[in-house]
């Protein structure tokens, strides 16, 4: 299986021209999402799990950015072996807790090849000592589920988690919320 080329979905930017010609308070919330946006992010759910992994605690984020993305890291010759592949390209990759984030949407990972693919990829990522979790729509609506994984990427940081604004959890469905209001998905 092999990787489509495609135009990012969002770049910082232009986001941040469209957000200041809006009205509104969300508008405004949404402008301060700009900084902890990449140019690389090639889907929307790309996107929004970043955003929501990225911001700090008091937006409704889970502050354990930063990250880079649509970033490729090269096997070394044991993980080329294990895996058969020379190189993965990681959604987003926390270089401090060498940790990688995938986001699997329907398309290209539920066919045979396509599991096949992630599987030897993460085989060769976790043989380099990268732990790998992937997120799918349902998991990203779970804040719960999504917590639990910050904190054990706060974990692989050597950070603890400690995530004390009041109503969190109402901060963090309302940010994801926006967010998918920004590429016009109902909210959750």
């Amino acid at each position: 299986m092999g990787y489509f080329e495609v135009e990012p979905v969002l770049m910082p930017d232009r986001l941040a021209d469209y957000l200041a010609a809006c009205k509104g308070n969300v508008a405004k919330q949404l402008l301060r999402l700009c900084p902890y946006l990449s140019e690389n992010l090639l889907s929307p759910m790309e996107c929004i799990m970043l955003a929501l992994f990225s911001l700090p605690f008091p937006y409704g984020g889970f502050a354990c950015g930063p990250f880079k993305t649509d970033y490729k890291i090269e096997f070394d010759d044991r993980a080329q072996a294990i895996s058969g592949m020379p190189h993965a390209v990681c959604d987003a990759y926390q270089e401090a807790a060498r940790f990688d984030l995938e986001y699997n949407g329907e398309l290209g990972h539920t066919s045979r090849r396509g599991r096949i693919h992630d599987e030897k990829r993460n085989t060769g990522l976790i043989t380099m000592g990268i732990e790998v979790a992937t997120v799918n729509n349902e998991m990203l609506c779970d804040m719960e589920a999504m917590e639990a994984l910050a904190w054990r990427i706060h974990q692989r940081m050597r950070k603890r988690y400690r995530n004390r604004v009041d109503a969190r959890r109402k901060k963090q469905e309302a940010l994801l919320n926006a967010l998918r209001a920004c590429f016009g998905l109902k909210p959750v």
